[in-house]
C-alpha cells in the first residue's frame, strides 16, 4: 500500500509528517507533489514540495525548504536535506538560498552544496 514504496497520484498531496524541535517532534502538514516515497513504517522519507515550507532542524532551528525542490526527512521526521528558500544565517558555516542543505541526525549541518 501506500507504506511500501511511492504514492502515485495525478493530484499534489498534503501529508502529515513529523518535524523535529527542540522540545521533541511536533507534526505538520507538507504539501507534496506527486511521488512521495515512504519508509516501510509509513514515515515520509523524501518528496518534491509544493510550495515553500518552514521546516525544523532536530535542534528546533526553523529552515525554509524551496518550492517545487526534493525534502528529504529521517524515519522519525527530522529534516535530513532541501533546498533553502531563504538562507541560512545562524550558526557556522552559513547556506545561501538555492543550495542544499545537508543535515545529520542531531541537526548539525554537513554539507551545503550548490545545485547542478
Amino acid at each position: 500500500m501506500a507504506s511500501m514504496g511511492r504514492l502515485g497520484m495525478r493530484a499534489a498531496v498534503t501529508v502529515l509528517a513529523l518535524v523535529g524541535s527542540g522540545a521533541g517532534a511536533a507534526s505538520a502538514q507538507v504539501n507534496c507533489n506527486v511521488g512521495v516515497d515512504f519508509y516501510p513504517g509509513g514515515a515520509i522519507r523524501s518528496c518534491t514540495l509544493n510550495g515553500d515550507h518552514r521546516i525544523h532542524t532536530a535542534r528546533g532551528e526553523p529552515l525554509t525548504c524551496a518550492n517545487g525542490h526534493g525534502v528529504t526527512l529521517y524515519e522519525n521526521g527530522r529534516l535530513q536535506s532541501c533546498v533553502l528558500a531563504r538562507p541560512l544565517t545562524s550558526g557556522s558555516p552559513h547556506c545561501e538560498a538555492g543550495r542544499r542543505v545537508e543535515l545529520g541526525p542531531d541537526g548539525d549541518l554537513t554539507g551545503c552544496r550548490a545545485l547542478p
